[in-house]
């Protein structure tokens, strides 16, 4: 629908007054919104605020002015200039409980539920806002940690108000947030008590999906998919019902009984037109691209609407396919110039290619269509912001945005404006919604594993990948980043089993050469040798095969033909980072640090982003007693992957080679808050408290490597060691004789254990672990 020129309440005035034209005071507001939207849409944002203000000199003679006022102020990324637009019609127009309800929601957007209460608070049972007061009353109790008041809340707005549904469906959202099944479920039994509305029935479905789901995230999976499939069954035609299904389904890994489901029904009822991009998802999923586009084109086929033409240009966009998918959108838009999903889609994927100016271009026929505030309009505006280098505003209208409009693609955008804004843990967060919503986001996958290599959270990395293979097994980088990451947290065995499969499933030469890499860390290199062959059979003689093929000489035994062929590869390819890296290690392993530090320079030059060989080096170095250089090296390595703790270990390491205790143990304490299987930092940083005379606090830490690592012998002889200088002889000495069971030739320990004998008053047996020293 076109948005009208006069406000509804002037919609019901007398014909003849209609036929007079609007007053000039709604002309006035018209054009000052109009300005706002255009400034908005062009990111003008000196002209942004001074349309603001401009409307502000005239909204506040009504109160619908004021409420649209701070919409738009909101939407610009001037929430708490909105909130004193709200204060001032709040006075103004004190009878106007709409205007209360939108000034407390916007305080509580702030994080300021304290006075989203006050302003509520006049809000009694009389008014036809009480409702909509209480369900705001009860968020703001939940945002100042007062579950049992909101809970309290939302029964009461059931008592007094059975015909809101909305309440319900918070009240059972709040409890499957805390992990209050039993009580969620019976506040949904309630719900199918009482539900005799449209509205309740739809309510009654939501909330049932909530609860299935959350059964799932319990990992009650089989449960939770029963659930979603019994609801489908009993509503075939129930589109969130269906993605849920499919959703939950991908999120399991459990992609070929959705698959078998779904076109079981579309070959039954081939006119349920939403299962075909259910179908597409699914077959994506898999890697099967031509059968999604299969069903895709035989859903543009059957359907005369532009939603199919745009699911089929997303499948091209997915696929690089940029102009197809562009030349789709752009016909689409021409086909259905009255529908705001062609247009919304199209300026979408302008601004995805990165044609921001064509995408700017693109809205403006929106705006024609969707009335000033409509959060389509408001996430392209934050989109636009993003593109022209303004993350902190588009963050903040996108922040404002998701009450309204809460997509995994606009949760997605969010993130990148949290990570451009430089703010590692909020763009986490939003990635990971973005994945909740919609497992087959393959963008958001990549962010979290790009933002889990660059802040260094391998074990994070492993999580994201493990995730990215269950829901989208047919994507090879998935593979291959579960295979890296394992071998980075040294799981070789693991790594092996995984390479293996992947390379079943997608025969690429990456995925192969992460088998030869996974191979020679289990220590089989005849195996390791073979696949290599494989690899350049099948794909050829490139750099990252002559790279491995140069380790594969080292690890035989023949260095110099190692260091010859890596760099005759490095004189052909000088730009391919990981030959300079490979020539590093080679020259390491000779004890040449000067020309293999060089090389190590070479490759940051190529791959600044990859601080890899930082490690290598700052690892040669400390070997080496080079301590201040070997310190340079790992400090450099955290300016890039700040949040590494094997690098906060090692660096650990080297303060504490160098007499810094303290830095040691801020290092180790670094370690530890990363890695909450980081035992050797727990180890090291409890001998470094007990040496500072903290020795409970070593102890505590000890247990907790302990935990983590029961047959390690070093940890068993820290651990043992603080039992003695508590005085717990006889403990200390089962975990002495442990360690020395486990690492005879360790002398500290032989030396600690015969200390322990002799405070026991075993003094032959003290004499002898000493005389049988290796």
């Amino acid at each position: 629908m076109r948005r009208r020129r006069c406000s509804r309440q002037i919609a019901l005035l007398a014909v003849v007054m209609l036929a007079a034209g609007c007053s000039s005071e709604e002309d006035r507001h018209l054009e000052a919104r109009e300005r706002i939207g255009d400034a908005l849409a062009r990111g003008d944002r000196r002209e942004v605020l001074s349309a603001l203000e401009a409307f502000e000199r005239q909204a506040f003679g009504n109160p619908e002015a004021v409420l649209e006022l701070a919409a738009l102020t909101v939407r610009a990324g001037e929430a708490p200039r909105a909130l004193w637009q709200l204060e001032e019609g709040v006075r103004r127009f004190p009878e106007r409980d709409e205007l209360r309800i939108s000034l407390a929601n916007t305080a509580l957007l702030l994080g300021d539920p304290a006075r989203a209460l006050a302003r509520i608070e006049p809000i009694g049972p009389g008014s036809e806002q009480h409702a909509a007061a209480l369900v705001t009353r009860a968020r703001a109790f939940l945002d100042l940690g007062d579950l049992e008041g909101a809970l309290a809340l939302f029964a009461e707005v059931e008592r007094l108000h059975p015909d809101y549904p909305q309440a319900r469906l918070l009240q059972i959202s709040t409890l499957l947030r805390e992990q209050r099944v039993d009580e969620a479920r019976a506040a949904l039994e309630a719900l199918e008590a009482s539900a005799d509305s449209d509205a309740d029935r739809t309510a009654l479905r939501m909330a049932r999906i909530a609860v299935f789901e959350s059964e799932i995230a319990r990992g009650q999976t089989e449960l939770g998919l029963a659930g979603l499939a019994a609801l489908v069954e009993d509503d075939l035609e129930d589109v969130h019902a269906w993605r849920s299904f499919v959703h939950a389904h991908l999120r399991a890994g459990k992609i070929e009984p959705a698959l078998e489901r779904v076109e079981e029904v579309l070959q039954r009822h081939p006119d349920q037109l939403a299962l075909y991009s259910f179908a597409a998802a699914l077959h994506a999923a898999r890697g099967e691209d031509e059968i999604a586009q299969q069903r895709l084109e035989e859903l543009v086929e059957r359907s005369e609407s532009a939603t199919a033409r745009i699911a089929l240009a997303q499948m091209h966009a997915s696929r690089g396919r940029r102009d197809a998918s562009l030349d789709l959108l752009a016909e689409t838009v021409e086909r259905f110039p009255e529908d705001p999903g062609a247009h919304f889609a199209y300026a979408e994927a302008l601004l995805s290619w990165g044609l921001s100016e064509r995408g700017r271009r693109a809205v403006t026929p929106l705006r024609a269509i969707l009335p000033a505030d409509d959060p389509q309009l408001g996430y392209l505006e934050a989109r636009i912001a993003l593109a022209e280098g303004e993350p902190e505003r588009a963050r903040d209208q996108l922040l404002a945005l998701i009450p309204r409009f809460d997509t995994a693609v606009t949760q997605y955008w969010l993130g990148a404006a949290f990570e451009a804004s430089g703010d590692a843990t909020g763009a986490d967060r939003r990635y990971r919604a973005a994945v909740r919503q919609d497992p087959t986001l393959a963008d958001a996958h990549r962010a979290l594993l790009r933002l889990a290599e660059r802040r260094g959270r391998w074990r994070e990395f492993v999580e994201h990948a493990r995730l990215a293979v269950r829901t989208r097994p047919g994507d090879p980088d998935g593979w291959a980043a579960l295979v890296s990451g394992l071998l980075r947290l040294g799981k070789a065995a693991l790594a092996e089993e995984q390479a293996r499969k992947a390379v079943e499933r997608h025969p690429t030469q990456r995925l192969h050469l992460l088998w030869v890499r996974a191979l020679t860390a289990t220590g089989r290199t005849a195996e390791a040798q073979a696949e290599l062959d494989r690899a350049v059979a099948q794909h050829g003689e490139t750099p990252e095969a002559d790279a491995e093929r140069a380790l594969a000489l080292a690890r035989s035994g023949r260095a110099d033909a190692a260091l010859s062929r890596i760099r005759t590869a490095r004189q052909r390819n000088p730009d391919v980072a990981r030959l300079h890296v490979v020539e590093a290690l080679l020259l390491f392993a000779r004890s040449e640090g000067d020309e293999a530090g060089r090389a190590v320079d070479r490759a940051l030059a190529l791959e600044p982003e990859n601080p890899e060989p930082l490690r290598y080096r700052a690892e040669y170095h400390l070997a080496h007693d080079e301590l201040d250089a070997a310190l340079e090296d790992g400090l450099r390595y955290l300016d890039t992957r700040p949040e590494d703790a094997r690098m906060h270990y090692l660096v650990g390491v080297i303060y504490e080679r160098l007499q810094r205790a303290e830095a040691a143990i801020a290092a180790y304490r670094r370690a530890v808050e990363l890695d909450e299987q980081a035992f050797l930092a727990r180890n090291n940083l409890a001998e470094l408290l007990a040496e500072r005379g903290d020795v409970d606090a070593a102890l505590r830490v000890a247990q907790q490597a302990h935990r983590l690592a029961p047959d390690n012998p070093y940890v068993l002889d820290t651990l043992g060691g603080l039992y003695l200088r508590k005085g717990r002889t006889e403990r200390a000495i089962s975990f002495l004789e442990e360690a020395l069971e486990a690492h005879p030739e360790w002398q500290p320990t032989r030396v600690q254990l015969a200390r322990a004998y002799r405070d026991s008053g075993r003094v032959a047996q003290a004499q002898r672990v000493l005389s049988e020293s290796p």
